[in-house]
This record gives structure tokens, sequence and C-alpha cells, in this order.
């Protein structure tokens, strides 16, 4: 089985099963333990309260199968500052990213995490300043 998780009204990815973060929580109660042989976490760490997102991090990797696949995509903090800083991206910009999202943390914050949890990080990317952490079990 595949997982998309959002907060956001985005299509999902064909063949995939869709779970939504809503007013910052989430429910994967009905999600077996290492079910999902593939996620995708696209516009969901972000809309997850600060203090809550190890948690929702060790929730997703709960949800992971043997040789599975987990996709995390979020906005990396210092390179949203740095970005204003350098005025790549103008003060509403910042305001607009910002006013969108329950919290913003780092890569290597998600990336310790997951460490943590024994996955292997297969690859961290970055475009601007959203990053892509692709990890595997």
């Amino acid at each position: 089985m595949k997982l998309f998780v959002t907060a956001t009204p985005e299509k999902a990815i064909g063949g995939y099963e869709v779970a939504h973060i809503m007013h910052g929580g989430w429910d994967f109660s009905q999600i077996p333990n290492d079910s999902q042989s593939d996620i995708v976490a696209l516009n969901a760490i972000d809309f997850v309260e600060y203090n809550h997102r190890k948690v929702f991090v060790s929730e997703l990797v709960s949800k992971l199968r043997r040789d599975a696949k987990l996709v995390i995509v979020g906005i990396e903090a210092y390179e949203l500052i740095n970005s204003v800083r350098s005025r790549t991206k103008s003060i509403e910009e910042y305001n607009n990213i910002i006013g969108s999202v329950k919290s913003m943390g780092n890569a290597l914050d998600v990336i310790s995490v997951l460490r943590a949890e024994g996955l292997k990080i297969d690859s961290l990317q970055f475009k601007g300043e959203i990053y892509e952490i692709t990890t595997g079990r």
C-alpha cells in the first residue's frame, strides 16, 4: 500500500491512499503499522504544531513496512530567512508563507528523528527554501 499525506487540497498521486492533516492534527489509527511500501508527506510536516513534529515523523515511520520508502517535503526555515535577507523573497512573500503554516523547522532536525527511528537517509535535496528528504527502511 502507498500513502500520500497532505494538509492542502492537492490531487493525490495516482495509486496512493490519502491522509489529511487537519487543524495541526492527524489520525493514522486506521492505517495498520508496517503496511505501507511508500509514504509521501507533501505539505504535511509544516502543518503540524512544532512540538508535535517528532511524534508525527515517528508515526509515519511506524506505518512503513520493510524496504519501504518515505519522502518528507518541508520548508527549511533557515533558507527562507536567508532568501528574505538576500532579498530574493519579499517581506510580503515571507509573511504569506509563515502565515499559511503551523510551524517551520529545518531538514537536519527531521533527519535526526528519522535516524533515531533507524531509517537510512537516501537523499536530501533543496530547491530554494523547500527541502525533500528521501529515506529507506
